[in-house]
């Protein structure tokens, strides 16, 4: 993945295409328990156990994709974006800060009984933060550690899910692709927006010739009540040797739609080939201390 990016998961192998956002996999016959049934059916009135946990996927699997990333930097803790209760902004000694997108068109995504595509999955995320010890604890090489504050989707069943099972900050939106010639390789223009709200737009040049972007590991955490929840994704992608400058407009709920007027002119990277592979992990607390 891209080497300016700040931010893991299991490594799944799988591959395959499917028809239609709305087609079903053979899993989705056998439907998946969200955390709220299981604790339902358990009993049981806040925290994940072994037993629920048995229950609710946690590898979460991107295959085929194109995308791109988009990337600001901010001096020091300037940068926008929430983060967990009780978590402090980044440290005076972190020089920079960074707010990310990445971005996903899969041919395939598997969450548990879910087996989709065509379909987008867009991850925003920053790092200013001050992550507590034990969230970076033995934090594999190549591994950058993020706040995720909203995870796109363009379809609204695996939203449903991923909100109530994971806590996820969904958004459902659409998307729309478009491409043009340029005068050395191809320009890529991507749309979208959530229902009734204004199209957020970006454009990525591709000198269409790209290179493998090494290991890469994004672990990410984002809040659920009075606990966090991890998801750390490894990242396999062939992108640009040297990152080009992209533009754009971002619009609410896009968290850079409040810095600069929603105005977008920076680093971005072009991917014709993605992939990605992410486990999920549960946690008692907001410090990362107390596994699920």
């Amino acid at each position: 993945m891209n080497k300016l990016l700040a931010c893991s998961f299991v490594l799944v192998v799988a591959s395959g295409c499917f028809d239609g956002k709305d087609s079903a996999g053979p899993g989705d016959q056998d439907p998946t328990p969200s955390m709220s049934e299981s604790m339902t059916q358990s009993g049981s009135d806040s925290r994940p156990d072994e037993v629920l946990l048995e229950a609710i996927p946690l590898d979460l699997i991107l295959n085929n994709c194109t995308g791109w990333y988009a990337v600001r930097s901010y001096v020091g803790s300037t940068g926008p974006g929430a983060r967990p209760e009780g978590w402090e902004a980044a440290p005076v000694t972190d020089i920079l800060s960074g707010n990310s997108i990445e971005a996903y068109s899969c041919a395939r995504l598997s969450l548990g009984r879910f087996e989709r595509g065509p379909i987008h999955v867009m991850f925003e995320t920053h790092s200013n933060a001050d992550f507590p010890p034990a969230c970076v604890a033995e934090l594999p090489a190549n591994t950058s550690p993020s706040v995720l504050v909203n995870l796109w989707v363009d379809d609204s069943e695996i939203g449903a899910f991923m909100q109530e099972t994971y806590g996820l900050p969904i958004q459902v939106g659409s998307f729309e692709e478009a491409q043009t010639d340029a005068e050395v390789g191809t320009l890529h223009t991507w749309t979208w927006a959530v229902e009734g709200g204004e199209d957020s737009t970006i454009t990525i040049p591709d000198d269409e010739q790209p290179v493998n972007q090494g290991d890469h590991v994004r672990r990410l955490f984002w809040q659920r009540e009075s606990a966090v929840l991890q998801l750390e994704v490894d990242l396999d992608d062939l992108g640009p040797n040297v990152p080009p400058v992209g533009f754009g407009m971002f619009q609410p709920p896009m968290v850079m739609a409040s810095d600069t007027a929603g105005i977008f002119a920076d680093t971005v990277g072009w991917f014709p080939q993605r992939e990605a592979a992410g486990t999920f992990a549960f946690y008692n607390d907001m410090r990362c201390e107390e596994p699920a």
